[in-house]
């Protein structure tokens, strides 16, 4: 399988969030159709419906995504620790696939942004709503 190199932000899924997003498409398509016509519901599933359609038209699976092993990305799960010396693992995914677990970070978080493009053993400072804080990048790996 080649690999794509992309110059913008594409909607970049592992396997696991395209099928829990197909899911959710099948789900928003048997409400929408559960619903009154010209209800605010409705509309609301139909534009649910829309969003889910195009990213999953969009979308590439990560392991198509051309990787730089040596920096944390989009699609990889990171190993963190804090200052006291616990350690989280974080999948940075896409935003619509970032709902699906406790530890799928969406790119668009803070933590995320402070983690994306920095190297295992890097301090990074994340730039939270509740504070500062920072952490040290132990490892990555890219998902699947």
């Amino acid at each position: 399988m080649s690999k794509v190199m992309l110059s913008t932000t594409p909607v970049v899924l592992t396997t696991a969030g395209r099928a829990r997003l197909q899911e959710r498409l099948a789900s928003a398509r048997r409400a929408a159709a559960g619903t009154d016509e010209g209800s605010a519901e409705r509309q609301r599933f139909l534009a649910e419906i829309t969003v889910m359609e195009d990213a999953l038209r969009q979308s590439v699976a990560v392991e198509e995504v051309q990787e730089d092993p040596t920096i944390v990305e989009l699609g990889d799960e990171v190993v963190v620790q804090d200052a006291v010396g616990a350690e989280e693992t974080v999948r940075i995914v896409h935003p619509l696939e970032a709902r699906q677990g406790a530890d799928h970070i969406s790119v668009d978080s803070p933590l995320a942004r402070a983690l994306l493009g920095r190297r295992p053993g890097e301090r990074v400072l994340v730039d939270a709503p509740a504070g500062p804080y920072e952490l040290t990048i132990l490892d990555r790996r890219r998902l699947s």
